[in-house]
C-alpha cells in the first residue's frame, strides 16, 4: 500500500492537506478491493516510510478513515480494514439461508466438548443430560467478527469431529453430513454483555456490551437440535427485513 512516495509538501494553495491526500489513496485501494476486509494495514511508522509524510500526517489521514467507518484500530493489535457492508448482513429466509450464512469467514474452534448443561440450556432443551458444547470465534481476515457459543444435542454431538468444525458451519454439518432433517429455526436478537474470554478473543473490554444473536434449530419430530448464540460487534451484526402485508 502506498508504494509510491507522496510529495513532501503540498504544491500550491489549490492542492488538499497531505493528510487528505494520502486518506484518500488508502481510501481508493479500501474501496476498489485493492485492500480487502479483515485485512491488517501497515503500522504507521510503515505507512510514513513507504509515503514520505511523518507519523502525525499518517495519523491524521488514519483517523479520517476511522471516522468515516472504512479502517478499525486495535491499539496493540493494528489497523484493519472493515466491511461497510456489513459482514452479518445476511438475509435469512429459509433453512437453506442457515446453511450458506458464514461460509465466507474463517472458524477457529477454542473448544468442543460435553459439559453438563447450564439452566437455561436445561431449560430449553428439556432434559438434564449433557451437551456438546462449541466454543468458537469466526473471523474475516485477521479481525474477529463474533464468539460463538453453541450447545448441542448429546446424540448429534457424538457424531461431529472437530475437523467438520473448522471446514464447515454448524448448520451446514447438521444438514448435509449428518443429514438431520430439520423443519425450522428461530432466531432472537438481544444485547449482552461479554465475559472475560469472549473479551479476549474479540479484542474488548470485559462487560463491553455486544449484540447477542441467538438461532435456535429444531428437527422434523419437533426436537430442538442445537441452540448457538453469537456474541457480534456491534457494528458487526446488521439485518434488514422486508415486509408486507398478508
Amino acid at each position: 500500500m502506498t508504494d509510491q512516495p507522496l510529495p513532501a509538501a503540498a504544491s500550491g494553495p489549490d492542492e488538499p492537506p497531505l493528510y487528505a491526500q494520502l486518506a484518500d489513496k488508502l481510501r481508493q485501494q479500501i474501496q476498489t478491493g485493492a485492500s480487502l476486509p479483515g485485512e491488517r494495514l501497515p503500522t504507521e511508522a510503515k505507512l510514513s516510510e513507504s509515503s514520505g509524510l511523518s507519523r502525525i500526517t499518517v495519523r491524521h489521514a488514519l483517523r479520517i478513515l476511522s471516522d468515516e467507518g472504512l479502517i478499525e484500530r486495535f491499539p496493540g493489535r493494528g489497523t484493519f480494514v472493515t466491511d461497510r457492508l456489513g459482514s452479518g448482513g445476511w438475509a435469512l429466509r429459509s433453512i437453506n439461508d442457515l446453511v450458506q450464512i458464514g461460509k465466507d469467514v474463517k472458524t477457529e474452534v477454542l473448544s468442543w466438548r460435553k459439559v453438563p448443561p447450564p439452566p437455561a440450556m436445561q431449560a430449553l432443551f428439556g432434559s438434564s443430560g449433557p451437551l456438546w458444547r462449541l466454543r468458537a470465534v469466526r473471523t474475516q481476515g485477521a479481525l474477529p467478527l463474533y464468539f460463538v457459543e453453541n450447545y448441542q444435542r448429546g446424540d448429534v454431538g457424538d457424531r461431529v469431529e472437530v475437523s467438520d468444525l473448522e471446514k464447515h458451519t454448524m448448520v451446514e454439518v447438521i444438514c448435509h453430513k449428518l443429514r438431520i432433517p430439520v423443519s425450522h429455526a428461530v432466531e432472537d436478537i438481544r444485547v449482552g454483555h461479554t465475559s472475560a474470554l469472549m473479551a479476549r478473543h474479540l479484542w474488548v473490554p470485559t462487560g463491553q456490551p455486544v449484540v447477542v444473536q441467538q438461532i435456535d434449530i429444531y428437527e422434523a419430530d419437533g426436537r430442538l437440535i442445537q441452540s448457538g448464540s453469537g456474541w457480534w460487534h456491534s457494528n458487526r451484526l446488521r439485518r434488514r427485513f422486508q415486509l408486507s402485508l398478508a
